[in-house]
């Protein structure tokens, strides 16, 4: 599908096995390219779509150009983009706008003979909100499953978990001039192959003046083969809050086992030891999306600040991940990361054996 304008809506879909290549020159978008209009996917899966060619290619199954994107509640998962220059498995997006809910992405791939960019999600000057999202096993050379150049970035609620940076860094996440905000997520168990940024890799962003902020969130067992298993940066500095780091290798941030001024429990391979958050496996735990539960004894638990708990919007957050009915402050304060430890919802089941 191929839109210049106008909207396109898909609802209860699946768009698989679509292909589009070009030899000479870039090509976008294996299953769909939507420029100059608003594009709306919902309860949908999105899977195994291609794009290739021999210069630049863009979104493996789904890109957008401009105008205005929402994917809610769809997988999306299995797409692939290759070529010279790989820009997203699975997503491109270009200065539109785009807000995803609700949705996985799933072993989407980028591979380019001279670089590729966002395992899942390549995100150039427009503007990427993420919320009540898990992304998983998405690869590429730069940013596993983000890649994220110089419009801004937020991630809600959301689960970055298993994901590869394949040479450039940034296992979970590669930031690059672009503005990002973390609240109330979880990244954990991403991998930069011979580089840096397991977790996340902040690259050059006080060349415009923008800001990495880190809140009610955890960033804890990712690995990078060279140095900064779980985040690093370039220039400036992080803002983090509330929020547990595995290891500070990289981050410029000080031990604190006990927590410190700013309420964050930060690790240290170099010191006292990593700092484990007991985060159990990726898994089905309620709600549309995996997540990784909080295991008893987490000091991620009843952890964070109420006030920072918010959406994108300022808003603040009624559940967690996995939406109604799972709280998202339970005990008066809020986790940290992206799952609300709590006991689950009791549901009253009626039988009547009378007959």
């Amino acid at each position: 599908v191929q839109a210049s304008a106008g909207d396109v809506t898909i609802t209860g879909s699946v768009l698989t096995d679509n292909h589009a290549e070009a030899v000479n020159g870039g090509t976008r978008g294996g299953a769909l390219e939507v420029t100059n209009g608003r594009l709306t996917i919902t309860d949908s899966v999105i899977s195994d779509n291609s794009v290739s060619g021999t210069s630049t290619v863009s979104g493996g199954a789904i890109a957008i150009g401009s105008g205005a994107a929402t994917i809610h509640c769809s997988m999306i998962s299995g797409n692939r983009g290759s070529g010279g220059r790989a820009l997203g498995g699975a997503l491109f997006l270009g200065s539109g706008v785009l807000e995803i809910t609700e949705s996985t992405f799933y072993d989407n791939a980028a591979s380019g003979t001279s670089d590729s960019e966002g395992g899942a999600i390549r995100h150039a000057s427009g503007t990427l909100t993420i919320a009540g999202t898990t992304l998983t096993e998405n690869r590429a050379r730069a940013g596993g499953a983000i890649f994220s150049d110089v419009g801004p970035a937020t991630v809600v609620n959301s689960t970055i978990s298993g994901n590869t940076a394949t040479g450039s860094g940034g296992g979970g996440i590669y930031s690059y001039y672009s503005g990002l905000t973390v609240v109330n997520s979880t990244i954990t168990g991403n991998a930069a192959v011979n580089n840096i940024g397991g977790g996340v890799y902040w690259y050059n962003a006080d060349y415009y003046n923008v800001e990495i902020t880190i809140e009610n969130s955890i960033i804890a067992g990712n690995a990078a083969d060279i140095a900064a298993n779980d985040f690093t940066f370039g220039y400036g500095a992080p803002i983090v809050r509330n929020s547990l780091i595995g290891d500070n290798e990289g981050t410029g941030l000080a031990e604190a086992q006990s927590g410190d001024s700013n309420g964050n429990f930060i690790g240290s391979s170099a010191g006292s030891g990593v700092m484990d958050p007991l985060l159990g496996p990726l898994a089905f735990n309620g709600g549309p999306t995996q997540t990784h539960a909080l295991l008893a004894g987490s000091l991620a638990i009843d952890a964070g600040d109420n006030t920072r708990a918010v959406d994108s919007g300022g808003a603040a957050l009624t559940a967690d991940q996995r939406g109604a009915p799972f709280a998202r402050i339970v005990n008066t304060t809020v986790d940290m990361g992206a799952f609300e430890r709590a006991p689950l919802p009791v549901t009253v089941l009626l039988v009547d054996n009378s007959i």
